[in-house]
């Protein structure tokens, strides 16, 4: 029989109703709550990335061809270039491309019966047209022969300009080496929300030929291409190929990343706090173990005195205290990863927590199942507390038998 795991079941949670009991309690709800609390905010933090960057995708694509930029976070870029059905087709036949989409942008003025309002159209080509989160009304009907006044915008345009599904809007093109607005009628025909607020209230999708009437451009002159990928994983890879096999001067290869930097670098310094949360959660659960332990050690200072007087090896008697810490270690541990991992499931079914659209870009903190992360955390526990256990063991070997015997 292991007589050190034997007295360890005995004494690991404490007396009943003594200090140590308590402090015992306090522990395990210390670690319960450090793991929980870690599971919820890496849980948290990587929905919010993931979450911000998805809408990107979803409204940018994941790489975009254009001419060579010399400020790629302009998304309002001037340079363009003749539309080229050639290289069209090869990037939809390229590997891991999912889809492509050309795109034109063009500075223009809403004026609706009580609002006015400066956006920028985004064209859509007639068979070349991507899906937008539509909430109201229907896509653009495109025509053969002429453009289509039909237009989309955000809900949140829609009501600043005070105009609903069907609703007539004069638009007002100034171009460069004009001195007299162009205008333009067109008819709202379908409202879209993709939750990027910034960006949602200033972009309005139309027809592509709409632009090129404006512009007398018979070239199909456009800002360039919109490339989805299949496997987000190799966006880098996929851009690098891309402009090594397919792309010749003036044009040029970028990820959004390049083209939206402040918005994926501000994503990429949540990595801050996750090791933020990770840290504190780590110190809070190290300090309560450790004076447990310590408490532990100190209310059975008879107990150890006595054991030695009959011949029990300094080796044996930290292995009880070791047992019983590892005992504390699992009941918190489990505790905690149930209670993290139902507020987490509570969060992605029912959305409780809120966060402001306008600043963070998300109405409901995404939560996601990060399951690599959370084998991490419980691994990352197990090991410091593996360690950290041994040291108020290590002051066992310095209690004096006779003394110990004595103590009250």
């Amino acid at each position: 029989m292991n007589t050190a795991l034997f007295i360890s079941k005995r004494i690991a949670l404490g007396k009943k109703n003594s200090f140590s009991a308590t402090i015992v309690r306090v522990a395990i709800a210390a670690i319960a709550l450090s793991i929980a609390v870690m599971l919820i905010g890496i849980s948290l933090i990587k929905g919010f990335q993931e979450g911000v960057q998805d809408k990107f995708y979803n409204s940018w694509g994941h790489i975009h061809i254009t001419p060579y930029l010399a400020d790629p976070n302009h998304y309002l870029q001037e340079e363009q270039v003749a539309f080229n059905d050639t290289l069209f087709q090869k990037l939809k036949l390229y590997e891991n491309v999912a889809g492509v989409q050309p795109f034109a942008l063009q500075s223009v003025i809403l004026k609706s019966k009580h609002e006015m309002e400066g956006v920028v159209l985004k064209s859509q080509f007639q068979h070349y047209t991507s899906i937008l989160p539509l909430v109201a009304g229907k896509a653009i009907r495109f025509n053969d022969s002429s453009y289509s006044q039909d237009i989309i915008m955000s809900q949140s345009l829609a009501n600043r300009l005070e105009v609903h599904i069907g609703d007539p809007i004069r638009m007002y093109f100034l171009l460069p080496g004009q001195t007299r607005p162009k205008p333009r009628k067109a008819i709202l025909s379908g409202i879209y929300h993709s939750g990027l607020q910034e960006y949602d209230n200033q972009i309005v999708y139309c027809d592509q030929k709409l632009l090129e009437n404006i512009k007398n451009d018979s070239l199909n002159m456009i800002q360039g291409y919109e490339i989805i990928v299949k496997d987000k994983k190799y966006i880098q890879q996929t851009k690098d190929k891309i402009y090594q096999d397919l792309i010749e001067p003036p044009l040029y290869a970028y990820t959004l990343k390049d083209r939206f930097a402040n918005i994926f670098s501000w994503l990429g310094m949540m990595k801050t706090n996750e090791q933020l949360i990770i840290t504190i959660m780590m110190i809070v659960a190290i300090m309560n173990m450790i004076s447990t332990m310590l408490i532990l050690i100190l209310e059975r200072t008879q107990m150890i005195g006595i054991l030695k007087t009959l011949g029990m090896k300094n080796n044996s008697i930290s292995h009880i205290f070791y047992y019983s810490g590892l005992r504390i270690l699992a009941i918190g541990m489990l505790i905690g990863n149930i209670i993290g991992l139902l507020i987490i499931t509570l969060q992605r079914q029912f959305g409780f927590i809120k966060m402001d659209p306008e600043v963070y870009y998300v109405r409901i903190a995404p939560a996601i199942y990060a399951w690599p992360s959370f084998l991490f955390i419980n691994l990352l526990v197990v090991v410091v507390m593996l360690f950290i256990l041994l040291v108020p063991t290590l002051l066992i070997r310095r209690i004096n038998p006779v003394k110990a015997i004595q103590f009250q």
